[in-house]
Order: C-alpha cells, then structure tokens, then sequence
C-alpha cells in the first residue's frame, strides 16, 4: 500500500533520547502517524558539527554573537540564538528547496519552536504545527536579569504571537497552553498525549528519581527544590529514601546527601529501574506538558506531581497529587514507606476541562483529515 509523505520537522533526532523529553513527544507523535504516511523526519539540531546549534551557552563567540543580535536588531534571545549561525541559513535553504519539491498529496508538520521559527524563515508554510510550550511563559519566569532588563519576553511573545499564525493547524500538548495561544486570536486544539493506562512495576526499595536536562531552566528549579527542601523533610520520616538523578548537567547535585546521578544515558531503563517513585516538582504558573510525568508512567513508576501539571497534560492515571512541598513530603513518605502497589494508581484526574481535546490516537485521522485539503501552493 502506498502512504502519502509527511515531512516531519523538528529540533533534533527523535531517536537520541538523552537530548531531552521532547524526543520522547517526538516518538510518541511519529508513532501515531507512520501506519498512513511515509515519515520523513528533518531534524535542524544536535546532528553533529553541521548542523544547527541548539545550545549556546558554553561558546562565549555564539553568546557574544546572540547579544549583539538581539542589541541590534531587537530580536527575542531564541530567535537570535538560530538566525545568528550559518548552519541556520543552510537549513532555511534546504527547507525552501524541499518545499519545492512537494506535490499535492504531501503534508508538512512542524514540531517545537525551532521548527516552527525555520519554517517561517523560508517562507514555507507547515499543514500542523505541535507546540511543545509556549516559549513566552518560559522566558517569563525563567529569563535572566539581562535578558529581563531587555524585555525579551515581550519580544518572545510579539514574535510568537506573529508565526503561530502561519501553520494551518496549531495543535498544543498542554491544555494551559492551547488556552493562551486560542487568547491569541489563533485557533488551537490541546493534543493529550499522555498514556491512558498506568501497569505499576513494584517498588523494590525507597529511591525517588528524577530525569530531564539541567541545561533546561524549569528543569533546574525542580532539581533544586528536590534535593534541597523535599528530600531531607522526606529523610525525617524515612531515613533511607535517597534521590536518582539523571539528564545533562545532573551531575551538579551528586555530592549532595543521599543524591546520585546517572548523568545522561543510553537507556531510559537504567533509570525508571533504578527508580521506585519519579517526583516533578514543577509548582506555579504551568510552563508545559511535563514529558518525564509521561514518560514514568509508561515505564510502570507512579509520579508525584502538582494536580495542575497532570490535568494540563490530561493524565488521568499513574499520579499521585501534591500541591506543596509538605504535601510532596507526605505523599512519597507514605508509598515509599508502605511499598504499596496500588497507592500510586488510585489517584486520577480528569480530562472534563479539556473535553475537545484530540487524543494521540486519533492524531492519524486528525492529520489525514486536514491534508485532505492540502494544495501544493500553500507550501510555498
């Protein structure tokens, strides 16, 4: 049977899972999509020395480059990061040679901001765009002194607002965030991507993990709290609880008490089997789907979680709600102490505030159903 293409462009590889959750999203999408189309993926990061960095960081050239950039030219921190390397204008290039190249029946789909910002770069419009997060929010509560004094999240956000237009179709993996950008004035959907069973593994021993890369802000600020507030109130109550840790840069926290870290692996099992409970203290304003929640669900391990993240996600088993560090403390005290294996799927939440939403399984007939329209001059 012959499927029709699906150019599927997104920040990096799918396949390398230690570059983050959103490879995870990634897979589950892609998944969901190759039994009626020929998936090709184009990914722009992380593919070696030629193509597009996606970290900047660590090179004083391309930070130095980016700031001038966004000095000169007014421009958000995470436009400037792209648009200031060469590999960016060779990927605008390969992007508006692939467009030319696309026939009637072939459909375009964006995944995460970068992809979303290349396309518009070339001038080539995407069939569906998925957005990941709504990089505004991030840069609200997460930007840097500099880039506040700046006002790079009103930048972020006027940029955003601007080419979250182009897409066709704008589907959003957190309900929160398909809320904003409908605020917008754009039309969008929440996508639930998060599993609608939960089979929990037997917890062996008291170990609390947590996995996702450093690098990423939210990321840090959840490590933070983790290792410094909850696990010692956690210590009080069950003395032999200890954290895992794993993901870029987790390394920062091993010489804590009673913490170790994996620091980034190969194997996604080595993880969830070193690990009895994963906790993601992410409190405050939602700043997108949390993929370790889902991602430990379907390994078997119950999570802990603020009841606004699992229902922003539509996760209605595997959670155990908190919404404080006392509540966390409690909680996790409680499982691990009792080593049950029923206590973590008892609690759900519901999805009723997101009744509309598209399930992952219905994603295929969803995109089949919107590329029934599509016109080879709309890439273009």
């Amino acid at each position: 049977m012959s499927h029709r293409r699906l150019t599927f462009v997104t920040t990096y590889d799918p396949t390398q899972s230690d570059l983050g959750g959103a490879s995870w999203v990634d897979r589950a999408l892609i998944g969901a999509l190759d039994d009626s189309f020929d998936v090709n993926v184009h990914p722009i990061c992380g593919g070696g020395p030629s193509s597009v960095p996606l970290e900047i960081r660590t090179s004083k050239s391309l930070m130095a480059r980016t700031l001038l950039r966004m000095v000169s030219r007014r421009e958000a921190y995470q436009v400037a990061k792209f648009r200031v390397s060469a590999e960016w204008t060779r990927e605008v290039k390969k992007i508006q040679s692939l467009a030319m190249t696309l026939g009637p029946n072939d459909f375009v789909v964006t995944s995460q901001w970068p992809a979303l910002l290349l396309l518009a770069d070339a001038g080539v419009t995407s069939d569906l765009h998925i957005a990941h997060n709504v990089d505004t929010v991030i840069s609200r509560s997460h930007d840097p002194a500099l880039f506040r004094w700046m006002g790079n999240a009103g930048r972020m956000e006027a940029k955003e607002r601007d080419i979250l237009r182009k897409p066709k179709t704008v589907l959003a993996i957190s309900g929160s965030d398909a809320d904003r950008i409908e605020s917008w004035g754009i039309p969008c959907k929440h996508l639930t991507i998060a599993p609608e069973e939960f089979n929990e593994r037997t917890p062996l021993s008291t170990v609390i993990g947590f996995i996702g890369k450093a690098t990423w802000p939210p990321n840090a600020q959840a490590i933070r709290l983790l290792v410094d507030e909850v696990l010692p109130k956690v210590r009080e109550k069950l003395p032999s609880a200890t954290v895992v840790l794993s993901g870029r840069n987790s390394e920062t926290w091993s010489n804590a008490e009673g913490v170790t870290s994996l620091g980034r692996i190969d194997d996604l099992a080595e993880f969830y089997d070193a690990a009895d409970l994963v906790v993601v203290p992410r409190m405050g304003e939602s700043t997108g789907v949390s993929v370790k929640m889902l991602e430990a669900v379907t390994y078997g391990r119950p999570v802990v979680v603020p009841t606004t993240l699992a229902r922003d996600a539509g996760l209605m088993s595997g959670a155990i709600l908190a919404d404080d560090v006392d509540g966390m403390v409690d909680v996790i005290s409680d499982y691990l102490g009792k080593g049950s294996v029923n206590f973590g799927g008892a609690q759900t939440t519901s999805r009723e505030s997101w009744g509309d939403a598209v399930k992952l399984s219905e994603l295929e007939d969803y995109v089949a159903l919107s590329s029934s329209q599509v016109d080879i001059e709309d890439h273009q």
